[in-house]
Parts: structure tokens; sequence; C-alpha cells
């Protein structure tokens, strides 16, 4: 009888061990959702006579000291680190103080810039380029100031968030240690890319200012 009651139990172990196995079989693997986010500041800098741009994650005064009026561009890549795919994905950046964020690619309210990313397959990931401008009026003060520019992107009850810190300097000699004023077109190039290729037309469509675009590895 002992015997038996622990043949018993060793199928029964069995069969419940294998059980998830035979699960996937026929429902497949479990369904995850995630998401991810990643944004980077612009970074100016002279290469042989020409203004480049590398995005980095924060920029300290010992990297870069931007000015008032200055024309700040980000890179922001989303990723869908789920294994399906996510739907109407929105990506929300928060214009910090001092700061005007601009439209296109998205649309702005109250300084804050909602933009429409689309459908992500699994895996995949999109990058966007965005800009706005320090302010440049009496409410700036004078002197070093650092601000957080934080975003959030989200689908079907999943989000992330990631913030970029950068400074600028109001007064009569800012210090811009290994760095040159950011470049202020005089007419704002339209912006916006959905992936590499489209970043890569960017820069060429930017290039009538001296600026190109290059992604920080």
């Amino acid at each position: 009888m002992k015997k038996f009651i622990v043949t018993i139990l060793a199928i029964v172990a069995l069969f419940v061990s294998a059980s998830p196995a035979v699960a996937d079989s026929y429902g497949g693997p479990s369904e995850t959702k995630d998401i991810l986010i990643d944004k980077r500041v612009g970074v100016p800098y002279n290469s042989q006579g020409e203004t480049r741009v590398e995005y980095i994650d924060n920029v300290s005064t010992d990297r870069h000291t931007y000015r008032p009026h200055d024309v700040v561009f980000f890179e922001l890549r989303v990723k869908n680190t789920s294994t399906v795919r996510l739907h109407d994905v929105k990506i929300t950046d928060f214009g910090p103080e001092y700061f005007t964020m601009f439209e296109n690619p998205g649309d702005v309210l109250n300084n804050i810039l909602n933009l429409d990313a689309g459908d992500f397959g699994p895996g995949e990931e999109k990058a966007f380029v965005i800009r706005g401008r320090i302010f440049h009026n009496d409410s700036v003060p004078t002197g070093t100031t650092c601000i957080v520019n934080r975003v959030r992107a989200e689908s079907e009850g999943v989000a992330d968030e990631d913030t970029a810190q950068f400074c600028f300097h109001k007064g009569t000699s800012p210090v811009t240690k290994g760095g040159v004023p950011a470049p202020v077109p005089e007419t704002i190039p339209s912006t916006g890319a959905t992936d590499s290729l489209a970043i890569l037309s960017l820069a060429s469509m930017l290039g009538y200012a001296g600026l190109r675009l290059r992604k920080n590895s």
C-alpha cells in the first residue's frame, strides 16, 4: 500500500511539473507587456570647423552650458520590451521651467508636448527628435540654472518615464567648457523621426544651418 501511494504521488508531481509546458504548447508563451523610454540632450560641439550634436543623458556644466534664447534638441528613444504588440503609444514631454517646448512632431498645450508614437511590434524601437528654446526674458535668473526635463511613454496600462538635465547661464561670461553656443537657426527646422532612416533625413535637412546629428552609442 505504501509503495502504491508513493507511485501515485510521483505521477501527480510529474503531471504538475509538466502542466506549464502543456499549457504553453497549446496557448503559446505567456504574454508580457512593458515599455522603455530614454531621453537624451543634444550637446553641440565643434569638429573640423563644423557644428555637430552629440546626445547624452544629462549635461553637466563641465560638459556644456547653454544660454538664454538657445534652441536645445533632444532625442527620444522608445522601445516595446513586450512579447506582444503595443497599440497607440503616447509620449508626453513636460516642458521644464524657463523653457518653451516646440510642436512638430506632436502638439503643445500648456508647455506639455503630446506625441502619438503609433503602434510598436514586439522589440520594436522608434526614435524622435524634438526641440525647444530657453527663455530670454526678465524672468530668467542671473547666473547658472539647471533644469530637469521629464518625459513619459505609455500604452495599454504600461508606462515608463525618464529625465534629462541641462544647465544654462545668464550673464556676461557664460562658461562653456568643451562646448559651443547652441545653434539657433533663423527658421526652426521641422523635426521628428520614427526610425533611424528618418533621423538621417532630418540631419540632411539641417545641413543648411551647419547642424549634424550624431547618436551617442
